[in-house]
């Protein structure tokens, strides 16, 4: 899922749960652009994307 503030990624069911929090903050505006880009071509989403801005 990516909140405004970063992305935070959950393993399936019915794997042990596992969270991984990414702050945007930590990745600078293409870093960001690129990691999207690879979880939306590899990963679902649970939720929605914030607007761009």
């Amino acid at each position: 899922m990516e909140t405004a503030a970063g992305f935070v990624l959950l393993t399936p069911p019915p794997c042990l749960l596992v969270v991984h929090c990414r702050p945007k903050r930590a990745l600078g505006r293409d870093d960001t652009d690129r990691l999207r880009g690879v979880l939306d071509r590899h990963l679902n989403r649970d939720g929605g994307r914030p607007p761009r801005h």
